[in-house]
């Protein structure tokens, strides 16, 4: 048996960069799984349309599915591209409101490194209206506060 949570609100990183006091009972459990993908100098993000700030691709892990898997095919979903998913970067759990769509999310968030196989760009309309636009982006003119969310950490990770 789980213990009952220790508050009855928890405060949320909010898509617009505030924060947001939400019932835990209104919370949305979400493991996700997301690549970093390199090739010639650039990193694959996707831009977040309400932000204006890039992403990497990735997204929730369904019931079942290994998280290797689930940034495979998301990667896939989000771009159109085949990637080969290898070693673990890194671990984010935050709490997290998306401000557009009024949804509040425990979100436990693992990044990998992967290697495309493809290298064209031909994703599916995204069915979130958030994503969208994925591009090969220079490394060399993305800035820290170019990236959103769990990306901000890709600094640490790319060119290794």
């Amino acid at each position: 048996m789980l213990p009952e949570p220790t508050s009855a609100t928890v405060e949320c990183e909010t898509l617009l960069g505030k924060t947001k006091r939400v019932p835990s009972d209104k919370l949305f459990f979400r493991p996700a799984a997301y690549a970093l993908v390199e090739h010639d100098g650039n990193v694959l993000l996707v831009m977040n349309q309400h932000v204006r700030k890039w992403y990497l691709p990735g997204g929730g892990v369904h019931v079942g599915e290994m998280m290797q898997d689930a940034a495979r095919r998301e990667v896939a979903e989000e771009t159109g591209i085949a990637v080969a998913v290898g070693e673990f970067l890194y671990f984010r759990e935050s709490f997290f409101y998306h401000d557009p769509l009024d949804v509040a999310v425990h979100a436990l968030s693992f990044v990998y490194r992967a290697t495309p196989l493809t290298f064209t760009i031909s994703g599916k309309e995204p069915d979130n209206p958030d994503e969208g636009n994925p591009q090969w982006v220079p490394l060399a003119q993305l800035q820290p506060d170019d990236l959103h969310g769990i990306t901000t950490r890709i600094f640490e990770f790319v060119g290794c």
